[in-house]
């Protein structure tokens, strides 16, 4: 008969092999992604919002951080935030439903309604979890999802991780999305999924279209513009303003152009009360600080009185743009992501390599971020950039393509 001893150390045993399946699952998947060469790393950096950034004791100059419009390293928001934690310490103290819906919480999110001419807006943690929470709050009340194929991420996993039909359209492509809805269900039963400029390619959806569309068959069309917001649109009031025409739901972001950090989004009044009901992610989760939605409020207000860092951010796109078209692999955008596109991932992180050479910090952008076959250079512009950070960046691009 075992002694108590001994049935421990047995038990211990048999949990140290399972661990071992474990971990072979583990490794073989990090394995896979190392030989794909797509494989993860993070670096530490200082003030990676910033035009300089120092990596490993070397300087670089930064052209990928989204600040788009300099405003993290804005001293008078840094101040307010400061002054902000003084007055109402760090935390929220708990979720908004609880304890933790603070005034300077819903000061920001009734100057963001009136701002941006919606009757509600809701902050959240960030795009990511607003993302979800919009899905798993509408799969409530549509059954089916049709959702551009190069959206985030977020929208994806959590679209086909829900009890919702989930349909994907060819990137921008009006006409199939019509021909996937021609089925009479999914009139009053749908949703439309999408972005305002998207995160890999820098371009903007159809948006007018899209609405056309969606009215024409009773679909509700949710519109992220967390690349948007901050930059087009009067006051940077984000991609719905350049023609005025808006989608049934908004989300933006703070962490692009507004230099912080967070989400919100625009909604019809029974909309938002829907989510204060059914909202997990509202419902259970600690709210923003206080102080962070102070500042926030201080950053909107600044993009809104700042077209000149919006003139200064299109003028160094359109520098960008006049000598970028000469390189093989340059794909044109209108906005502030400028891709280099690649392909084989091996070769987009030795493009990279090239960069730092010549002392530019851009990333390689791999599969799964973007579909296989498509690595890519994402250039970010930003109004902090000079004249000579863009043509010194063009003639180390040009250094670079000769690699590939």
């Amino acid at each position: 008969m075992l002694t108590k001893k001994c049935r421990i150390k047995c038990t211990i045993t048999q949990h140290y092999k399972m661990n071992n399946t474990w971990n072979d699952k583990i490794n073989n998947q990090l394995s896979k992604n190392k030989n794909c060469h797509i494989y993860r790393k993070r670096l530490v950096i200082h003030n990676g919002s910033k035009r300089l950034i120092y990596i490993k004791n070397k300087k670089y100059l930064n052209f990928s951080s989204n600040s788009y419009l300099g405003l993290s390293s804005n001293s008078e928001i840094i101040k307010s935030w400061k002054d902000f934690v003084d007055l109402e310490g760090l935390g929220s103290g708990g979720s908004a439903n609880i304890i933790g819906y603070h005034p300077l919480h819903r000061k920001l999110e009734k100057w963001l309604s009136d701002w941006l001419n919606f009757p509600r807006a809701l902050l959240f943690s960030s795009g990511f979890t607003a993302n979800q929470a919009i899905i798993y709050v509408l799969s409530k009340l549509f059954k089916y999802i049709f959702v551009d194929r190069l959206s985030h991420a977020s929208v994806i996993e959590t679209s086909i991780n829900k009890n919702i039909l989930f349909k994907r359209f060819r990137h921008n492509d009006m006409h199939h999305l019509s021909q996937l809805l021609e089925k009479k269900e999914f009139s009053n039963n749908s949703l439309i999924f999408t972005e305002g400029v998207f995160s890999m390619d820098g371009d903007q959806a159809p948006l007018k279209k899209l609405i056309t569309l969606a009215k024409s068959r009773n679909i509700y069309l949710v519109l992220d513009d967390a690349h948007g917001f901050g930059i087009l649109g009067s006051e940077g009031r984000g991609t719905p303003y350049i023609k005025k025409i808006f989608p049934n739901l908004l989300v933006i972001t703070f962490g692009k152009a507004a230099g912080i950090c967070g989400a919100a989004i625009l909604c019809q009044e029974n909309v938002a009360e829907y989510f204060l009901q059914y909202s997990k992610n509202l419902i259970y989760s600690t709210s923003m600080m206080p102080a962070q939605a102070g500042a926030i409020l201080i950053a909107l207000k600044k993009i809104k009185r700042s077209q000149y860092l919006r003139d200064r951010l299109f003028q160094n796109i359109k520098r960008f743009q006049i000598s970028a078209k000469k390189l093989k692999s340059y794909k044109y955008s209108n906005t502030a992501i400028q891709p280099i596109i690649i392909g084989d991932n091996l070769l987009t992180i030795k493009f990279s390599k090239k960069l730092q050479e010549k002392g530019f910090w851009v990333n390689p952008i791999l599969p799964p971020s973007v579909p296989e076959g498509t690595g890519r250079i994402r250039i970010t512009i930003t109004a902090m950039h000079q004249k000579s950070d863009i043509d010194n960046l063009i003639e180390a691009l040009f250094y670079a393509e000769r690699f590939i």
